[in-house]
């Protein structure tokens, strides 16, 4: 009805309809450029002028209160954050406390997370505008008894300053892939060491970093090169690997199922995730999707544990058979990734089967697992 963002006006209907600590209505708030747009809105929508003009008259003030203090919405909210969330501690002992109540509506945990996100990237000194991941998944045409995969990180509009954590990228191997057919780059290059092959350059910003490869247990590890990436100003990297005999069908596990999981490691302000996977399993897996808090049982399949599960509104949205629907607003040029990755590794966009779960300042330490489920069956190529 607006032509607005939804986030926007949950957070909009949040800062106007709470009751407390007024300091918390500015954190509450989103900045100026989405409060004219909430306004624009209005009066497309034929709202009554003189609320109108009360609206955007208080938008005004507060463009003025933050001009007057020099700081951006963001920094406001940096600056008051730490005094609204602090409290007694209990039985009065000696300490900072902490709040854990609380309206636990959508609109006041999408706030409470851009919170989160703007402490993480205080804390670890780097933060991004959006990462992008993608996983898929097909019967290898050599051995229906085993899949072949091939994923994609992306990160954009990357910061990070002097000192902080380096950026890395981790991608999960299975207890059974093949010594012979570990991950490569997407034109065949084994992942181990200086492997710029590594990176889709098409979608990096200059100069491309260096990206190092490495071996943990069962896990790659890709490093990518921290001078180019603590210079202060934003990057973009995108990083793609290709296994061609990954692991064995689902169907033969026991129980039979796929699991996918992606680690939220960056602060990020939104992230999409897609999982695609051959008609021949999407037309007889069961697909779900879950956030955990990230724990060393994901790596021996023991994540989807019901104490780790972290109550979250995010949903699993089916994009079906093709690209038709591949486009985000979370990246502009996510259609033509899918494109080249496809192209790339040979394999036919309109056989895949898109699923996706899109989030707004996903939680640092929480995984997000797509799973399908199966009946134990013989395996087929599909087609």
């Amino acid at each position: 009805m607006l032509g607005v963002d939804k986030t926007l006006c949950q957070r909009v209907i949040a800062a106007a309809t709470h009751r407390g600590v007024d300091r918390e209505v500015l954190l509450r708030c989103p900045g100026v450029e989405g409060l004219r747009a909430v306004v624009g809105g209005l009066a497309r929508a034929g709202l009554d002028a003189g609320v109108v003009s009360s609206v955007e008259a208080a938008t005004d003030q507060f463009q003025g209160l933050l001009r007057r203090l020099g700081v951006s919405q963001s920094g406001l909210a940096r600056r008051l954050g730490a005094s609204v969330l602090a409290g007694g501690s209990a039985g009065g002992a000696a300490g900072g406390g902490f709040a854990v109540g609380g309206a636990s509506d959508a609109a006041s945990l999408i706030d409470a997370r851009e919170r989160a996100f703007l402490a993480n990237a205080q804390a670890f000194g780097h933060a991004s505008d959006c990462t992008v991941t993608v996983f898929a998944y097909r019967p290898n045409p050599e051995n229906p008894a085993r899949l072949q995969s091939t994923a994609v990180r992306g990160v954009f509009g990357y910061r990070a300053r002097q000192g902080a954590m380096p950026m890395v990228v981790s991608w999960g191997g299975d207890r059974d892939m093949l010594l012979d057919a570990a991950m490569r780059t997407l034109d065949g290059e084994r992942q181990l060491g200086k492997t710029p092959g590594t990176l889709m350059s098409k979608y990096c910003s200059q100069p491309l970093p260096q990206v190092t490869a490495r071996t943990s247990g069962l896990m790659q590890v890709l490093t990518i090169d921290q001078q180019c990436t603590s210079q202060g100003r934003a990057i973009d990297v995108v990083v793609a690997a290709h296994t061609p005999d990954s692991m064995p069908h689902p169907t033969l596990d026991n129980p039979p199922h796929l699991e996918v999981w992606s680690q939220v490691v960056t602060p990020t302000r939104r992230s999409v995730m897609d999982v695609w996977v051959h008609r021949s399993l999407a037309q007889v897996g069961l697909p779900s999707l879950g956030l955990y808090v990230t724990t060393a049982a994901i790596g021996l399949g023991r994540g989807r544990d019901w104490t780790n599960r972290v109550a979250s509104n995010t949903r699993l949205e089916l994009l079906g058979e093709g690209l038709g629907l591949a486009a985000t607003p979370v990246w502009d040029r996510h259609p033509e990734l899918l494109t080249d990755l496809f192209g790339t590794v040979g394999w036919t966009a309109d056989e895949m089967v898109g699923f996706r779960c899109q989030q707004e300042h996903p939680l640092v330490g929480t995984s997000q697992c797509f799973a399908l489920e199966f009946e134990p069956k013989t395996p087929t190529t599909g087609g």
